[in-house]
């Protein structure tokens, strides 16, 4: 007999299952999907600059990788910069701050998508689906990066026609909106080379 006599193991409860994330709130974990490198300037000026680095494609959607870049000194975050979003969020994250980089999606049939829409939630009993585009910030990456900002964003569904316009905005370093084409058949084709396992 051991000095050292083990508790009894307590008694389980049923495990709770995990919501499954619908096709329309990201990308799913178990499919590798295939980027397709842009480096597209959406707007630009002599200090400052928007663009698109790539995209993502996926079987139910895009994810858009946007980089904004300044020639400013980075300056330390202040209770001033603190938005109104609480929780140490800062004014870049406020859609209302200028220094917030505005973005979205126009469809050739007029049907747009901004990210300064709050993202539809997903978790609980049986969300519905969506009834337009979607588009869905920051998916658990992006943020500063010294003078600028990368971001990440989900799109859903696919595009349906050949061509998008990217549209972006970045009051505080004065670049006004700009929205050049995207063409939809290269990303399609990624699409179409996405793994699941």
């Amino acid at each position: 007999m051991s000095f050292f006599e083990l508790p009894p193991e307590p008694e389980s409860e049923p495990e709770e299952l995990e919501p499954l994330q619908p096709d329309w709130a990201g990308p799913a974990s178990d499919e590798l999907g295939v980027e397709v490198p842009l480096h597209l300037a959406i707007g630009e000026n002599d200090a400052a600059l928007v663009a698109l680095q790539s995209v993502t494609a996926y079987e139910h959607g895009l994810l858009f990788h946007l980089a904004a870049r300044t020639k400013r000194e980075p300056v330390e975050p202040t209770e001033d910069d603190i938005g109104p979003l609480a929780d140490g969020h800062f004014a870049y994250l406020d859609p209302r701050s200028p220094r917030f980089v505005r973005f979205g999606v126009l469809f050739a049939d007029g049907s747009k998508v901004t990210n300064l829409e709050p993202a539809p939630e997903w978790w609980g009993d049986d969300p519905p689906e969506p009834t337009g585009p979607v588009l869905i910030g920051d998916l658990g990456s992006g943020g500063y990066q010294g003078p600028g900002i990368n971001l990440d964003y989900w799109l859903w569904p696919l595009p349906p026609l050949s061509r998008v316009r990217i549209v972006a905005e970045w009051p505080e370093e004065g670049i006004g909106e700009s929205s050049p084409e995207v063409a939809v058949a290269p990303l399609l084709e990624a699409r179409s080379r996405a793994t699941r396992i």
